[in-house]
């Protein structure tokens, strides 16, 4: 992994199937690249990850080709044929990747599966277990559900102090 051609703090390296593999703990720089490689979070500009992973990363410009993250908050936002636990962006590009939450203002995808989709606009193949309409009618299911239960148990609670 490099930032900005320099290593950054926090690093292990180990040795990985057909060359380095390196570890670093938290990264901060202008720019970040990681090839075959990982990082605990990362505060950029700009990042691209190829078969590598970050649990934490936050940037304005974001590009994952085969790797993955858990968290991730960006303005532009690109995953190709990985995997993201959480992204929020304004502009997200899907392309063959599973994604568990998108939040975005724009999203253009291909072949992707997501569990929870919330967007303005959606442009392309998608499939989603939850998408902004269905999470409208689950909240409000459950907003129903909440309010039942309690005026049920404020009435229950009326009725046995009485006695």
């Amino acid at each position: 992994m490099t930032t900005n051609g320099q290593p950054t703090n926090g690093s292990d390296a180990l040795d990985g199937l057909g060359g380095q593999v390196s570890l670093y703990d938290h990264v901060e720089a202008k720019s970040v690249t990681i090839e075959q490689g990982g990082a605990q979070s990362v505060e950029a500009e700009n990042v691209s990850v190829s078969q590598g992973g970050i649990q934490t990363l936050t940037a304005k410009h974001v590009e994952i080709h085969q790797g993955g993250a858990g968290q991730v908050t960006a303005e532009v936002f690109e995953l190709q044929g990985g995997g993201v636990g959480m992204v929020n962006a304004e502009n997200a590009v899907l392309t063959q990747a599973q994604v568990g939450v998108v939040v975005a203002q724009q999203v253009q995808s291909e072949q992707t599966r997501t569990v929870f989709l919330i967007a303005n606009q959606v442009h392309g193949q998608v499939q989603t277990l939850v998408d902004t309409r269905a999470a409208a009618v689950l909240g409000a299911a459950f907003g129903v559900a909440v309010g039942l239960v309690i005026v049920f148990f404020s009435r229950g609670g009326d009725a046995e102090s009485e006695d």
